[in-house]
């Protein structure tokens, strides 16, 4: 009993110390002295390059200018620290009006940092604004799920727990080949109990795989108002159907300034790249 106690405290050892690593990740964003949900009062664009920081312009409330601020510093800067100025760089969309725009960046840092400060509150702020579409779909909605799952958890959960089955299974064969030589030796038990570690090792075997095939699904968010698809990679091409703003598809394939992207329907189509941001930083883009 006390082994089992022991394997429990692992299990919750683990998905503690996962968790703590995902926010200790997760940067503060630098905190401007509005509300995402602030009505926005300065719309002016910039006629000129602003020699002002993005932190200045904020507060000024000149969203538009410095959205080309953090659109620099988000491209310089690939990392962790990237997932800040993406986030205000959703803050000012949002401010001027792109809502979709603003949740695409948001779902970008969401693919990598689910747990940094703000972003749960700001993504579901962001889809009621834009009044994006409920999307359901057998494909799509396991996706969603998997994404949202730790794979550090699920991989590593799975690993501990093919070494523990391992280990019992060896020592019920060595048990099982002595008592086959030896007829006063113990005869060899496996505990009910370890069939059942075994089906859950199972279960998470088949969770990682299909993670892990999810993983590697790219997805994008469109994020202009209406987006048609089309059946060939040629604007003269047939219309397939139309994608509202915030709206998710899989990218499926690439082709010069086209996407062959599915819905989460599973019909695919052609858009082009200008109609979406790849939200979990694939090299699609």
């Amino acid at each position: 009993m006390n082994k089992h106690i022991f394997f429990a405290l692992i299990f919750f050892y683990i998905l503690s110390v996962n968790s703590f690593a995902n926010s200790s990740l997760a940067e503060a964003p630098a905190s401007p002295e509005t509300s995402i949900a602030e009505k926005t009062t300065n719309l002016d664009s910039a006629s000129a390059p602003s020699t002002k920081t993005w932190e200045e312009l904020f507060k000024e409330k000149k969203y538009k200018e410095a959205i080309p601020i953090l659109e620099q510093m988000a491209e310089k800067d690939k990392k962790m620290q990237q997932a800040g100025v993406l986030y205000n760089l959703g803050i000012a969309e949002m401010q001027t009006g792109n809502s979709a725009k603003a949740l695409a960046y948001w779902r970008k840092i969401y693919s990598q940092y689910p747990t940094f400060p703000g972003l749960k509150e700001a993504l579901i702020f962001a889809e009621k604004s834009g009044q994006v579409p409920a999307q359901e779909g057998s494909k799509y909605s396991i996706a969603k799920i998997l994404k949202n799952i730790s794979g550090f958890s699920v991989y590593l959960l799975s690993l501990v727990l093919f070494v523990f089955v391992a280990s019992k299974f060896m020592n019920y064969w060595k048990q099982k080949r002595l008592a086959e030589e030896d007829s006063f030796a113990p005869e060899a038990k496996f505990s009910k109990l370890y069939f059942a570690y075994s089906f859950l090792l199972f279960i998470l075997l088949a969770l990682s795989l299909a993670k892990f095939y999810f993983d590697q699904q790219t997805m994008a968010t469109i994020i202009v108002k209406e987006a048609n698809t089309y059946l060939w990679p040629e604007k003269d091409s047939d219309i397939a159907y139309s994608l509202q703003a915030g709206m998710e598809v899989f990218i499926l394939e690439t082709k010069a300034d086209w996407l062959k992207v599915e819905n989460h329907l599973g019909f695919s189509a052609w858009i082009p790249k200008t109609s979406v941001m790849i939200t979990d930083g694939s090299s699609y883009e």
